[in-house]
Order: structure tokens, then C-alpha cells, then sequence
């Protein structure tokens, strides 16, 4: 299954709780690819078929970057 993992973080700790999902994902055969929402700018997730969205928290909201990216794509 074609998975995109996509999330944002401030300090680094969501990535490496991203990287860990993909390694398991992976496994299970899963074709993942992992993004950075601040780094790596995403046109389209029609290709995939299984999104995860994962967010630092900070005050009971998630980083801004990763808040945009489901604004941007929740249709």
C-alpha cells in the first residue's frame, strides 16, 4: 500500500516517532514515504493510499506547519 507519513515538529521528536512508523509500516509491506511538512513541500496525496498526519503539541496545538498541511488537504 502506498502510505505518506507527513509531520511536523519542532524539536525532532515527532520525525523520529515518524521514522519508527514507517520502519513497522514497511515490514508489513507497506511503500512509505516520509515527510518533513515544513521542509518538503507536498502538491498532491492522491497517489497514496494512506495518509498519516503527526504533530508536535505544544499548549494543546499542533505545530502550524503540520495544521496547514491538513487545511490544505482535508477535501
Amino acid at each position: 500500500m502506498k502510505t505518506l507519513i507527513a509531520y511536523g515538529t519542532r524539536y525532532g521528536a515527532t520525525a523520529g516517532t515518524a521514522v519508527e512508523i514507517s520502519r513497522v509500516l514497511q515490514e508489513e509491506g507497506h511503500d512509505v514515504r516520509v515527510v518533513d511538512v515544513k521542509k518538503d513541500k507536498i502538491k498532491s496525496i492522491s497517489e497514496y493510499e494512506l495518509v498519516i498526519i503527526g504533530s508536535g503539541m505544544r499548549m494543546f496545538r499542533w505545530v502550524g506547519e503540520a495544521e496547514d498541511f491538513i487545511k490544505k488537504f482535508q477535501n
